[in-house]
């Protein structure tokens, strides 16, 4: 396998296949985990992203699941990323310059996360337009 960035973001779909055990990537994303942990990854994520988590896993799967994602998220080492009002700003501009682009306020925010925190890639099975440099981590197609 090429050499791979040492530092990468969780977005939303990873976690919830992660985490959800009858999902079609669980395996797959139980994999990337582990390498993540052995290779000692730096792991980014955002305020964002686990809001989506949780208020995805307490409807799919309950409050107890969504409670306990939280609690280890919350012990792990995955750095959480939050966006300043000055993102906030710079996500709407965009959108503004580019109302073509079918991409969320949520996407364009995490990109600028990681693009200030020099993050190239993302781990993700959603569909993602490469904002601002920002490619899918090999480590979901080897």
């Amino acid at each position: 396998m090429p050499q791979l960035s040492q530092q990468v973001f969780i977005d939303t779909s990873l976690f919830v296949s992660f985490v959800d055990r009858g999902d079609l990537n669980h395996n797959k994303t139980a994999k990337i985990f582990e390498y993540l942990g052995k290779y000692n990854f730096h792991v980014y994520t955002s305020n964002l992203v686990i809001i989506q988590v949780f208020n995805r896993l307490e409807k799919d799967l309950g409050t107890l699941i969504s409670h306990d994602f939280l609690k280890t998220l919350l012990q792990s080492n995955i750095e959480i990323l939050h966006p300043s009002e000055a993102e906030f700003s710079a996500a709407y501009r965009f959108l503004k310059i580019n109302p073509q682009q079918q991409v969320s306020l949520v996407d364009i925010l995490n990109a600028r996360l990681m693009e200030k925190h020099n993050v190239p890639a993302i781990l993700t099975f959603d569909y993602w337009h490469n904002l601002m440099g920002i490619t899918v981590s090999r480590l979901i197609n080897p």
